[in-house]
């Protein structure tokens, strides 16, 4: 797989600031029994986003709560938790990517399609975050 080229790399990376921006400023403002963005009152954390080479396409990768995350009583929960929310995000998300596709300066803005994080990459970042040892 070729390495990411420069635009996408700068595309992901506004769409990066934008998602996290937007979903603050989105949190905020929209009470939590009708925000699909959040759980437990905590938004979902946004890890990563890979855009694709003819920069039409973005991959957003998410997470739980860190906080909520780490109090789950086990995998499985987190698991069914994850998918539970992918589906709500994946059918009522697009109002996320209206408010980035509204600020973001391109003719056509990449289309997202929300992934939940892996573990492994939650992990990495817990770790940078030194949340975990």
């Amino acid at each position: 797989e070729l390495a990411p080229s420069v635009s996408q790399i700068k595309v992901a990376s506004r769409m990066y600031t934008l998602l996290n921006e937007e979903l603050e400023n989105y949190c905020e403002r929209t009470p939590d029994e009708q925000n699909v963005f959040t759980v437990g009152g905590e938004p979902i954390v946004i890890i990563d986003v890979e855009v694709s080479p003819d920069l039409r396409y973005a991959r957003v990768f998410w997470a739980l709560p860190f906080d909520l995350l780490l109090d789950l009583p086990s995998e499985k929960f987190r698991s069914e938790m994850m998918k539970s929310i992918q589906r709500v995000i994946q059918e009522r998300g697009g109002v996320l990517q209206g408010l980035v596709h509204g600020k973001l300066r391109r003719f056509h803005p990449p289309r997202i399609r929300w992934v939940p994080a892996s573990n492994e990459l939650i992990r990495g970042v817990l770790k940078e975050m030194e949340y975990l040892e």
